[in-house]
């Protein structure tokens, strides 16, 4: 059982798919919603009395009104994909789906947190709380492109260079974006969830990863 502190690692994992409940036009099988029902309370309990800020929760905040959102399947921008591909490559060619499930911690409806669910020896277990900016960012990605209006965005992350994106499978088969740092918000940036609704384009993006990501690969990254 790990803690993260608001952004946290990345884990790396492998795909693996199974039939379930529907999130965000995503299947959740049943099991990942059950470890993270376990999951939950025993990550919450295990807050250090006094850090509770550092893990995204406000110490005025009643722990015992947390409950889970609807999770995001996390996938993987392939390193060998990514490094060849062209401005007529679709997203779908350079992601995979991982086994890692991101749920929203949620208190007054409010995104606090996220706590990750990953495939282990022992089957499905909760593994992480933390990821306070990203559960945040996500929140104001799912408002932009919320399937009231017909979207369901994925949340896509490159291990190599430490980056987190989401794309949108209803726009068009080419659009990639990173999650703002916090400080874009400032200055011309859109506040809100408008902050997410010009979208940027996987060529672009591979060309800015490219180094980063042939870097970290020559020094082992996985």
């Amino acid at each position: 059982m790990r803690m993260t502190r608001h952004n946290g690692a990345f884990i790396a994992a492998v795909g693996l798919l199974f039939l379930g409940c529907a999130a965000g036009g995503q299947t959740v099988p049943a099991a990942v919603s059950t470890a993270a029902q376990a999951g939950l309370r025993a990550f919450l309990d295990r807050i250090p009395a006094g850090q509770r800020a550092e893990y995204g929760f406000a110490e005025t905040d009643s722990l015992d009104q947390a409950e889970l959102g609807d999770p995001w399947q996390l996938h993987a921008l392939t390193p060998t994909a990514l490094a060849t591909c062209k401005g007529t490559t679709p997203v779908s060619a350079v992601i995979s789906p991982t086994k890692l499930w991101y749920f929203p911690v949620l208190i007054a409806s409010q995104p606090k947190a996220l706590l990750v669910v990953d495939h282990t020896e022992a089957g499905w277990e909760a593994v992480s709380l933390g990821y306070a900016r990203i559960a945040q960012d996500l929140a104001l990605v799912r408002e932009q492109w919320s399937t009231a209006k017909g979207h369901a965005p994925l949340f896509v992350a490159s291990f190599q260079a430490r980056q987190h994106f989401f794309t949108v499978p209803t726009v068009d088969a080419f659009n990639l974006t990173p999650l703002l740092p916090a400080e874009a918000g400032a200055g011309g940036t859109p506040k809100g969830a408008a902050r997410y609704a010009a979208l940027d384009t996987l060529a672009s993006v591979a060309k800015r990863l490219q180094p980063t990501v042939e870097s970290n690969l020559r020094q082992g990254a996985p």
